[in-house]
């Protein structure tokens, strides 16, 4: 994840999707980010986004809290 990306979403950071869910899937990661399901499995493959944990069907699942201290580590204000 790049340092304009992390600019790009800084409106979102409060946004329903982090506010409302404690677990996201890789389509809530993908439309907060604005990026493809690709670019989701490439950034958790790379160690950018933390390893999922996986849902009661084995979907793979990130914890909100993981993906704000990411961008709080990228420099997104909270």
């Amino acid at each position: 994840m790049t340092p304009a990306q992390v600019e790009r979403n800084k409106n979102r950071y409060n946004n329903e999707i982090l506010k409302n869910h404690l677990l996201l899937d890789k389509h809530q990661l993908a439309e907060f980010f604005g990026v493809s399901l690709k670019t989701i499995s490439r950034w958790t493959k790379d160690g950018i986004l933390p390893a999922p944990g996986r849902g009661f069907r084995q979907e793979k699942l990130w914890r909100s809290r993981d993906i704000k201290a990411i961008i709080d580590r990228m420099g997104a204000p909270v």
